[in-house]
């Protein structure tokens, strides 16, 4: 009866090793997993960024072709202070909405 019960608690040990193996290799697993989840969520984090500064240079360059120094035409004082380009635009804007205003009405007259 003893050598039935050493021999079941032998079996017993073996199985609680095998288990153990078995509880290292899949945590090894699962930490490797978590790696490449880290690393897949850092690239499209990078990705993100990357496709968010092209677009903003693109609205960049367009903002700057709509108020005309795209080319770096500006004055240099311009160059200190973008609000002047800005006030610049608006007010050749304005004068030209003048313009057409007073052809239009000479014209009918």
């Amino acid at each position: 009866m003893q050598r039935e019960y050493e021999a079941l608690l032998e079996e017993e040990r073996t199985k609680k090793s095998q288990v153990l193996i078995e509880n290292a290799t899949i945590l090894s697993q699962i930490s490797k997993v978590g790696s490449i989840v880290r690393e897949a969520y850092d690239a499209q984090i990078d990705i993100d960024t990357d496709i968010l500064v092209e677009s903003l240079c693109i609205e960049n360059q367009e903002l700057r072709q709509m108020l005309g120094i795209a080319n770096g035409t500006e004055l240099p004082e311009e160059k200190l202070d973008p609000s002047a380009t800005m006030v610049k635009h608006i007010l050749k804007t304005d004068a030209s909405s003048n313009n057409d205003i007073t052809e239009n009405t000479s014209q009918g007259n």
